[in-house]
């Protein structure tokens, strides 16, 4: 058991500190009602001018804002950051526990290493004069008053309303029903304070675990792009059947453009536009961001068997200016640092083989049993 008094408010966690979580990334959790919170947009929020409310849906989840609330609807890429790091900072002292008292619900985040890990420059920088001393200190506090003031937005928006969604948890078709994300919330004496609602708690303790590499935080809100398919990508790795399949580092390129905004091809064509402007060059645009704020290490197109397009294979060049050849080519990455997943792979692939091996007893036990029913019916 791990004595919260000697872990200053609860981490945000210097990753480093923890071998078991990996260098560059945090556990958090993996289900409906996390992942579409970084896909919602305001722009697609539709008011229901009857009931009061507003809402906006994405991935199969509708978050309600409630009645009469005054806050800004503020969700996406911000307010997924923060879900992230807030849930792995609960996973990490709940993950296991079979009952989750109200205090365990609240969870804290340094501001200051929270503000800069999402890009704020609070950091003051060295000085030669008293004068330039004091200029920087202003500026630092106002990098840092910016960031409270989106933090804050994120933290209302949260507050601000309900999720709804269907999803298989633990092989049962579960019905999630007006749950509120969080409840009590603020920033005080350097922390953010977040308190998880009890089901949406309970839920992020039920759903599969993933890696979240922390170097997304540093991916700019107004790219959303490059941060979701940067979450396709990490997933992706961490999913250990992929691994065995030796699939683990590549994706087709289809898949990934779901994970954006960018228009559909009969969008495009539709408006007499270039897909090659419209989709093909942001959507490398966003793979090139994850390699500037070091997600991903490198990243090239390579066919569905694997094999690389060489730089002079005009063929395959060729075949690219076509969009529906373009959509199913894969895109092969390398993560930065990637989490060692060598012994979770090994469990994995040793239950699988265990539980093949009860399959095919079973099935043998059955064939025997119908065999010797048949014998008995065909006694005269």
């Amino acid at each position: 058991m791990i004595d919260r008094k000697l872990i200053p408010g609860n981490l945000v966690r210097d990753v480093s500190s923890e071998p078991q979580q990996g260098q560059a990334y945090l556990i958090t959790a993996s289900g409906m009602g996390t992942k579409a919170i970084a896909t919602m947009r305001s722009k697609d929020a539709k008011k229901n001018s009857i009931a009061g409310t507003t809402s906006v849906s994405s991935m199969g989840v509708t978050f309600t804002q409630r009645a009469l609330s005054t806050a800004t609807l503020n969700l996406g890429v911000n307010a997924h950051k923060l879900v992230s790091v807030a849930s792995s900072t609960f996973l990490y002292f709940n993950g296991d526990k079979e009952e989750i008292l109200a205090s365990d619900l609240i969870t804290k985040i340094p501001l200051y290493e929270y503000a800069k890990r999402i890009g704020y420059a609070v950091e003051e920088r060295p000085t030669q004069t008293e004068e330039e001393a004091r200029k920087e200190r202003r500026r630092a506090k106002s990098a840092l008053d910016a960031a409270v003031r989106e933090i804050n937005k994120s933290l209302e928006s949260l507050y601000a309303g309900t999720l709804t969604w269907k999803e298989k948890v633990k092989g049962k078709q579960k019905d999630y029903l007006n749950v509120p994300i969080i409840g009590t919330h603020g920033i005080k004496d350097g922390y953010i304070c977040i308190a998880f609602d009890p089901v949406y708690a309970s839920y992020l303790t039920a759903v599969p675990e993933t890696h979240y590499a922390s170097s997304l935080l540093g991916i700019p809100a107004r790219q959303p792009n490059a941060y979701n398919i940067g979450l396709k990508l990490t997933e992706h790795y961490c999913i250990y059947e992929n691994h065995t399949k030796g699939t683990h580092d590549r994706l087709s390129v289809k898949s990934l453009l779901a994970a954006t905004d960018l228009p559909s091809y009969e969008e495009v064509k539709k408006k007499r536009k270039s897909w090659i402007e419209r989709i093909k060059e942001p959507f490398q645009a966003a793979l090139d961001t994850l390699v500037t704020g070091n997600v991903i290490s490198d990243w090239h197109y390579v066919l569905p068997g694997g094999k690389e397009i060489a730089d002079d294979d005009r063929e395959e060049l060729d075949k690219l200016q076509d969009y529906e050849n373009w959509r199913n080519i894969l895109v092969r990455f390398t993560l930065v640092d990637p989490p060692d997943l060598s012994e979770q792979i090994k469990t994995y692939t040793e239950k699988k083989k265990q539980a093949s091996t009860r399959k095919k007893r079973i099935m043998e036990k059955a064939e025997v049993k119908a065999e010797a029913k048949k014998i008995l019916e065909e006694k005269p």
